[in-house]
């Protein structure tokens, strides 16, 4: 028997509601002239499900707008006993209110678990910034795609994202520094990248699985700090991503936005590769064609998730922290905070401090802006904490 529902609707994944008839957007007040569709479904929800068929490939990407889009449709039908497809700004303006706390928070907030789980619920709690963008700009792509294939005539959360925008310049205005001027801190520096690598060397290689798990963790590693990959491209990419152009190997990549970006190899990201290609019984080169994962299974060959990528990762990072001496403590403390995404920071940053370029640093990060990759350059606070230095106490210490 379900119980967690709320207001007549079961809070589960889309595939387990059988949302009543006038919840499915057959005649949303948003709705297309007939004549303009593009595409053969009959419901909001069968437009979602012909909006997920683009990413089928790309599984990270594909859960990132699942989440987001499977919130929505949960939060409109129970909250506002309406159809998507009958949704004006404002009503996104109070999802947008909604997700910064959402309520009943028994009903729609969780732990991670599994989908088929009665612990499964839409939401973890209240919604940091940076998720609250990913997940607007999420269902503004998704709206998006249903007004460009004709089932809505106009996108409400375009004027939500103006909404946003306007109240990062107030923010600014009042002296409070945007998050796009704010500093990078989220990186792995020399100490605890030196307890990574002392505890991935540490790791057990005496069966077959423990060399499989050693070797993955170390391909990961320089993955992680040469190239910059988000979890979810570490996830649906394959070994063909990597190709060689006129004698030099590159990386193309595909990101949320469709785009694909082509990021040069090191010579030391091109030696792991091999490496790591070798121990899987694969030729130094990959093929053009070849459906290799990036990372392999050690239990059944198959591409890890970004979920197990977590995990990985983050034995290792707390396996780390263990090995850092009491005087660093604070670091360790740190560490064992860190995901996959501070490998990612951690890499921009890394390259910056060996003297890549910014413009350099910006194409290899895949940063639209400039401005988000000046966030990772420091010159100004080592200038400024230099000079701090010059500033003594009048008596001994």
């Amino acid at each position: 028997m379900l119980t967690n529902v709320y207001n007549g609707i079961p809070i589960r994944p889309l595939g387990e509601v059988a949302a009543p008839a006038h919840l499915l957007g057959s005649d949303g007040t948003n709705r297309a002239p007939i004549e303009l569709l593009e595409i053969d479904v009959h419901s909001d929800i069968e437009a979602a499900h012909a909006f997920f068929a683009q990413y089928e490939h790309s599984p990270g990407t594909l859960r990132l707008y699942l989440r987001a889009v499977e919130g929505l449709f949960l939060w409109t039908w129970a909250e506002c006993g309406k159809p998507l497809s009958s949704l004006d700004r404002r009503d996104f303006e109070s999802f947008v209110e909604f997700l910064a706390s959402p309520q009943p928070e028994h009903i729609w907030c969780g732990p991670k678990s599994r989908r088929n789980t009665s612990d499964w619920r839409p939401f973890e709690g209240a919604m940091q910034d940076v998720t609250m963008r990913a997940t607007i700009a999420a269902l503004n792509s998704f709206m998006q795609f249903l007004v460009a294939k004709g089932y809505l005539q106009t996108n409400p959360v375009e004027a939500v994202k103006w909404k946003r925008r306007r109240q990062q310049a107030d923010l600014s205005k009042a002296g409070r520094t945007p998050e796009s001027e704010t500093p990078v801190t989220r990186v792995l520096d020399a100490d605890m990248w030196k307890a990574i690598v002392t505890s991935v060397e540490s790791m057990p290689r005496a069966t077959e699985r423990e060399i499989d798990s050693y070797e993955r963790l170390r391909f990961l590693c320089a993955f992680l700090y040469l190239l910059a990959p988000s979890a979810g491209e570490l996830e649906s990419h394959r070994m063909s991503s990597f190709q060689e152009e006129r004698g030099r190997w590159w990386w193309h990549v595909s990101g949320r936005d469709g785009k694909t970006s082509r990021v040069p190899l090191p010579q030391d990201m091109l030696a792991a590769l091999t490496r790591y290609r070798r121990h899987l019984g694969l030729p130094d080169a990959p093929d053009a064609a070849e459906a290799t994962p990036l990372l392999v299974s050690v239990r059944n060959g198959a591409s890890i998730s970004a979920r197990q990528l977590h995990n990985i990762l983050k034995n290792s990072f707390n396996a780390a922290a263990d090995i850092l001496p009491d005087s660093l403590s604070h670091k360790a403390a740190r560490l064992r905070q860190a995901s996959t995404h501070w490998g990612r920071h951690t890499s921009v940053a890394a390259k910056l401090e060996a003297g890549v370029s910014a413009r350099t640093a910006q194409q290899d990060a895949r940063h639209a802006k400039k401005e988000s990759t000046a966030r990772y350059v420091h010159d100004d606070d080592t200038r400024r904490y230099e000079e701090a230095q010059k500033h003594r106490l009048p008596w001994q210490v």
